[in-house]
């Protein structure tokens, strides 16, 4: 009977291959315990101001989105827009209640006004438009 004859090289990947598989549980351990998003809540998001097509993961900590991610490695990067909703979403200036503009337009002064308030406002000015151009002028 012949001996099996392996090549140095074919010996050295088997080698690398038969650690390397004996090694991932461990591995996988060790990236898990230095995952610094593996306490933090995680919710779906979407670039929705513009495309709805990147598939995002927000990441909480104490009620606040601190990162946001890549939902699926396997989906593709998600643009630099919508990775950049977290600047949009904590901006300084951000409108977070209705305003009702009260000086002369470009004036800039408005005051806060409900939720109540502002939908019938909206829906008052939908129904003028009807009434004075009909539907098609929506």
């Amino acid at each position: 009977m012949a001996t099996p004859q392996i090549s140095r090289r074919d010996f050295l990947a088997l080698a690398g291959l038969t650690s390397a598989s004996a090694g991932c549980p461990a591995m996988a351990q060790a990236l898990k315990a230095k995952d610094p998003d593996a306490g933090l809540k995680t919710f779906q998001a979407t670039c929705s101001m513009e495309c709805l097509h990147c598939n995002l993961k927000a990441f909480v900590k104490d009620g606040k989105v601190v990162k946001i991610g890549n939902a699926n490695a396997f989906d593709g990067k998600p643009c630099a827009r919508g990775l950049s909703r977290i600047k949009w979403l904590y901006a300084e200036n951000r409108v977070l209640h209705p305003m009702k503009r009260v000086g002369e337009r470009g004036e800039g002064k408005f005051v806060a006004i409900t939720w109540d308030e502002a939908l019938d406002t909206i829906a008052g000015k939908i129904k003028e438009a009807i009434a004075k151009d009909g539907s098609q002028s929506l």
